[in-house]
């Protein structure tokens, strides 16, 4: 076996150095496809960081898991075990009960510095010390009428285990409130704490503990728990992983799929251009290798001749690639994010971004040289002395081709896989372009809207409106203070009650659960003979926003006090479960027989509580029966009601100009998203197309010579490159009309042509280009005289 790594190397280089423009073609070709991979992982992963941090904001907690409601002995027994690494405790003292934040969940804690730090609170000031020092968040400030300012007395309401009192607090620190947290905090100091917690009594929970905990990773949570609750014979005590990092909030199988094809398609376009490039290289230098061979050269170091210098090239392009693909996706993140209504937007900076994307640019250049390394490795001294790229069938050779037009559609399709390749290439940015304008076509701004809110506003507390998180009841005060407004109120109210269920609905249910955590609490129920329901109270208001989604049965103007309307949306849709009831049924709820009068199906957001949805059945009984108001639709107008929402910095106001805006924000993103990735497809596509006509002219100038020589005048000759270049469009046009028509009925459920104009203009726009790139090779051939073509061999 030849030994010649230095030849090879030196051979490696002197190949990057004689064919710079190949070199260059190719480098750009990875640099490009290395952006679109490295921008499109920047964004999954950024957008999944910001969802978990959002969640976590939700939830009140960074921290993977957290027990409640603990006596210290449980605390000292769960805080050493080897799976947690660190943890932080708070002692839940009492509640402030102040008339002015009747509306607000003021818990009065003690916390140590990790609980803290994982409950999101940056202290300005200092942690209480002495028994009348407190700290406080902004919006219970807010909600005060007080300045954020230190060291000011404020008098509160406390209502602990040896009683409820007001006194006067020194404020000595305050921190940034979490509109979306369940809870704002009063800290004080252990010596409050010592006076005002019973030894052994615990009521209300006043007294018992809390413990966060992290562990050495984020997965398999629940697991890990059990582990911590079971070594401790601690089965009993309330747990829970953080939803933050929980599986309900990963991306199912569909979501998946998407995104890898996404990926595939991505990897595809780099492949076209990369593979083009590779094959049109080894059939130009075939006698080059040839001759290789002939002086020794195995097929392995002929392989490792191709495969080498692609490698050279990858060390060089693959870095610019990811930091261009990384600040590309820094520039799209917020854009994207921002559409999505997220509260947190953050632009990820794990390393997997950059090992992720350059693993997958490299395999994409390595299946890119595979085949041509391959061809260039069995190639023969004797074959590489009469290989010819021109592949001409008898009966082609027997037909006249006089027309230019005829003459450039043999000349394209002469090697019909490299034309396949370039049309291949130029169709996946057409095809990108015309689903983007089908997507934002169907996308239906109205329909949003009449999805998200069915009054002139609609008020809730902030968390209402996050996903997956309840929020908090409105408050009598409240009411009263919008009541003074004269516009029309609707106050939605929502109590969570008990259904017992037959056994014969209790197998139906069973059998609808899969076996997943986030659904095994419904699991548990159903199987103990019960399930939970979402009982909304609703009037004649609210009937009439529910008779466009009616399924079965009737809706009158109002129901009465022994009638219920379901909704099919259970066990996260319809779909996964069975609704086990039907109109003209009994549902037993809290001993107390509610007939079915309808089925409703798809109701939009505002007539439910989404932080529930798809855990629990669903229906609509009379108002009488419910009596937490969980959110306020207003018809009217009264420019007053952002003085009054101002008093309450807990509460949230909506309109439908708001969900426009959302809306457009939406379509907004698509576009910058989607044009930006057809943009960059289109590029790649370009350069493929530029990269095979100019190597075919520099083959094929002797060719070019000799049907000059024989009468071509230079208009023949000039429009039969330009009829090449539009040969090639007009077959990406067809192609992507081919995929995009049938795409439109998957997108949309019927045919949409609208996209067809915009597709027209691109495909125009795309000729002009060629017919540019035409003239510019045209010009490069004329620069050498025939007879100088002529003595050139091939």
């Amino acid at each position: 076996m030849n030994n010649n790594d230095k030849i090879i190397k030196k051979l490696q280089k002197n190949n990057i150095k004689n064919n710079m423009a190949r070199t260059l073609m190719i480098g750009l070709a990875i640099i490009l496809t290395c952006i679109l991979l490295t921008s499109v992982v920047t964004i999954t992963l950024s957008l999944n960081e910001s969802f978990e941090q959002t969640t976590a904001l939700q939830v009140g907690s960074k921290a993977h898991a957290g027990f409640k409601f603990l006596t210290m002995e449980e605390v000292g027994k769960l805080k050493d075990h080897r799976l947690i690494k660190s943890y932080g405790v708070s002692t839940v003292v009492g509640l402030v009960t102040n008339k002015e934040t009747e509306d607000m969940q003021i818990e009065v804690m003690t916390m140590d510095d990790q609980y803290m730090e994982d409950a999101f609170i940056d202290l300005v000031g200092a942690y209480p010390n002495d028994y009348h020092e407190i700290v406080l968040d902004t919006l219970v400030l807010d909600r005060l009428g007080l300045n954020h300012e230190l060291n000011q007395l404020i008098s509160l309401t406390v209502k602990t285990a040896v009683g409820e009192e007001t006194e006067d607090f020194l404020l000595v620190g305050y921190y940034e409130g979490n509109l979306f947290s369940p809870a704002s905090y009063l800290l004080v100091s252990k010596t409050y704490k010592g006076l005002h917690v019973l030894e052994d009594e615990y009521p209300d929970y006043m007294g018992t503990n809390n413990l966060s905990v992290n562990f050495a990773s984020k997965h398999n949570l629940v697991s890990k728990l059990m582990k911590v609750t079971l070594d401790n014979d601690l089965e009993h005590v309330k747990a829970g992983p953080n939803w933050a990092y929980t599986d309900v909030f990963q991306m199912n199988l569909e979501d998946v799929l998407s995104y890898f094809f996404l990926l595939l398609v991505l990897m595809t376009s780099g492949y076209l251009i990369i593979y083009n490039i590779y094959l049109i290289a080894v059939h130009k230098d075939i006698k080059y290798y040839g001759l290789l061979k002939t002086i020794g050269g195995t097929s392995k170091q002929i392989k490792r001749l191709v495969y080498g210098g692609a490698l050279r090239i990858c060390l060089i392009s693959i870095p610019l690639g990811l930091l261009l693909g990384y600040g590309f996706g820094q520039l799209l993140v917020p854009t994207v994010l921002g559409s999505l209504n997220t509260e947190v937007i953050k632009v990820s900076t794990s390393g997997w971004i950059f090992v992720f994307a350059g693993v997958l640019t490299s395999l994409t250049v390595w299946i890119s040289c595979r085949k041509p390394a391959k061809i260039a490795s069995k190639v023969s001294p004797i074959e590489a002395i009469r290989t010819s790229e021109v592949t001409v069938n008898k009966k082609a050779r027997r037909r006249k081709r006089s027309k230019v037009y005829q003459i450039a559609w043999h000349n394209v399709f002469r090697v019909k896989k490299k034309a396949l390749l370039v049309i291949l290439s130029l169709s996946l940015s057409l095809v990108i372009f015309s689903s983007v304008l089908i997507e934002i076509k169907d996308f239906d701004s109205e329909n949003f809207v009449s999805r998200m809110i069915g009054s002139d506003y609609l008020i809730a507390d902030s968390g209402y409106f996050a996903s997956s998180h309840d929020g908090e009841n409105l408050s009598e005060s409240f009411l009263e203070d919008i009541e003074r407004l004269g516009l029309e109120m609707h106050p939605f109210k929502m109590n969570m009650k008990t259904v017992y269920i037959e056994d014969d609905i209790r197998e139906v249910l069973v059998s609808s659960y899969n076996d997943d955590n986030h659904v095994s609490y419904g699991h548990n129920e159903a199987k103990e003979g019960r399930v939970t329901l979402e009982a909304y109270g609703v009037d004649s208001y609210f009937i009439d926003k529910l008779k466009p989604y009616l399924l079965e049965g009737n809706l009158k103007e109002s129901l009465k006090a022994d009638e219920i309307i379901l909704d099919n949306h259970f066990f996260y849709g319809a779909d996964q479960g069975i609704m086990p009831y039907e109109v003209g049924d009994k549902i037993d709820i809290e001993g107390r027989a509610f007939k079915v009068v309808a089925i409703v199906s798809n109701v939009p957001m505002y007539m439910y509580n989404q932080y529930f949805t798809g855990f629990y059945l669903q229906g609509y009984i009379s108002q009488e029966h419910t009596s937490d108001i969980i959110s306020l639709m207003l018809e009217g107008q009264n420019d007053l009601i952002n003085e009054v929402m101002a008093t309450y910095p807990t509460l949230t106001i909506k309109s439908r100009q708001d969900y426009l805006d959302e809306a457009d924000e939406y379509i907004r993103m698509f576009r910058i998203v989607g044009y930006s990735l057809a943009g960059l497809l289109a590029i790649i596509g370009i350069l493929n197309y530029i990269n095979i006509t100019a190597t075919n002219f520099i083959i094929r100038r002797r060719e070019f010579a000799m049907m000059q020589s024989i009468g071509m005048s230079d208009n023949q000759f000039r429009n039969m490159f330009i009829a090449e270049g539009l040969y090639y469009i007009i077959f990406a046009l067809c192609l992507t009309l081919m995929i995009t028509l049938p795409l439109s009925i998957l997108m949309t459920g019927q045919l949409t042509v609208s996209f067809i104009v915009p597709l027209l203009c691109c495909t125009i726009s795309l000729c002009i280009l060629v017919i540019l790139i035409a003239f510019t090779n045209y010009r490069n051939v004329c620069k050498e005289s025939i007879i100088e073509r002529l003595q050139t061999a091939e």
